[in-house]
């Protein structure tokens, strides 16, 4: 290893392409490091696609005002599909490399200062050429890039922007009953009759908003109350608005169990504790969280 790199970002969301592109924009010699897809859950699961379907559900709700008519889900879903193809590209490795960054596919740890190691099977999708064999050394310390062998890449810096994911809250019956999360909720393939969002925070209030404007029957349960995080003003402007689209607010109450009922029972306390922001989907007779 006679040569280093000068920043390795790990991390390929918002945070780490904005570092990424703005680093080797100024010149340095730059790898980013992604375990999924490039992009981050901004484009894939987070700020596209909620924003697409706020927007989709505000016009469905006029629609419905104005002429009794009621959006197809179908056609909701093919938007955000449409929305995220557009934008990907920004996002994609090719950008990255174009902006003179190689992109990693894999994960990483730091084994020394200014040293990480990448499991073996990491590949590279795409790059110029930066990580040669000066800067990257088999794990036994042999330049180059065994097949079998970790990596090891020196750097002068780093920058960790590994993101976060839903907290599932651990509920008596609710893994049987079967849930989405707001990485998966993308993933639903028709719009369900009713909905249970647990948290009550922006990601909870976004998504109880918009698929009560799409026709769900929505309950939002918050233990700690609407954004707690916000002005209680704020707060109750928000709840307000749910409230004007139908959406079912209870606060400082906390669910105790989930199961299978062929009405619409279910068994909560009113404990308050910390807000989540996870959501529960009930549809027919499955109560299933998100």
């Amino acid at each position: 290893m006679e040569d280093m790199i000068d920043l390795l970002v790990i991390g390929g969301g918002t945070a780490g392409i904005v570092g990424a592109k703005t680093a080797a924009r100024l010149g340095a010699r730059t790898v980013l490091i992604e375990q999924h897809r490039t992009g981050g859950d901004c484009l894939w699961t987070g700020c596209v696609p909620s924003k697409t379907i706020l927007s989709a559900a505000g016009r469905a709700a006029l629609i419905r005002e104005a002429a009794g008519l009621e959006p197809d889900f179908d056609e909701v879903r093919a938007r955000i599909r449409a929305t995220i193809t557009t934008i990907e590209p920004d996002d994609s490795p090719e950008a990255l490399e174009r902006a003179g960054v190689t992109v990693l596919h894999g994960t990483a740890r730091f084994i020394a200062p200014g040293v990480a190691e990448i499991p073996s099977g990491t590949g590279i999708l795409s790059g110029t050429g930066i990580l040669g064999s000066a800067e990257i050394a088999g794990a036994a310390g042999v330049a180059g890039r065994g097949a079998d062998a970790a990596q090891r890449i020196r750097f002068r810096q780093a920058l960790v922007v590994t993101g976060s994911a839903p907290a599932v809250p651990t509920i008596p019956g609710l893994d049987a009953a079967g849930y989405v999360t707001s990485e998966t909720v993308w993933d639903l393939t028709a719009l369900p009759p009713r909905l249970l969002v647990i948290g009550g925070g922006p990601i909870a209030c976004e998504l109880g908003q918009a698929f009560a404007r799409l026709g769900s029957h929505v309950t939002v349960l918050a233990r700690a109350g609407l954004l707690p995080k916000e002005d209680p003003d704020a707060a109750a402007l928000v709840q307000a608005s749910l409230e004007r689209d139908g959406v079912t607010v209870l606060l400082d109450d906390e669910p105790t169990r989930v199961h299978l009922s062929s009405g619409s029972s279910h068994s909560r306390d009113s404990s308050p504790s910390p807000d989540r922001s996870d959501s529960t989907d009930s549809t027919d007779s499955t109560d299933s969280t998100r």
